[in-house]
């Protein structure tokens, strides 16, 4: 079975809620498909300029990933979390 691939280029500060509102929307547009429940796992590559730490950018990327990982649309920025 192939993976599932998406790339996108991103660019000002992921501090801010317009960064995730765009990586979402660029996911929905992209029409990916949400995991089944369980455990997964993703490859995810960064590549940031001079000065940034690639370390801030988990927690905000991640919480952009709903339309992937599921979601409750009441709340689009906390990805499902299965037990």
């Amino acid at each position: 079975m192939a993976s599932a691939q998406f790339s996108t280029q991103m660019t000002g500060s992921y501090e801010r809620k317009e960064w995730k509102q765009e990586l979402r929307g660029r996911l929905l547009r992209a029409r990916v498909a949400t995991v089944e429940p369980g455990p997964v796992a993703m490859e995810i590559g960064l590549t940031t300029g001079p000065g940034r730490n690639w370390a801030n950018l988990w927690k905000p990327l991640i919480d952009s990933f709903g339309p992937v990982l599921g979601e409750d649309p009441a709340r689009p920025f906390h990805p499902a979390v299965t037990a």
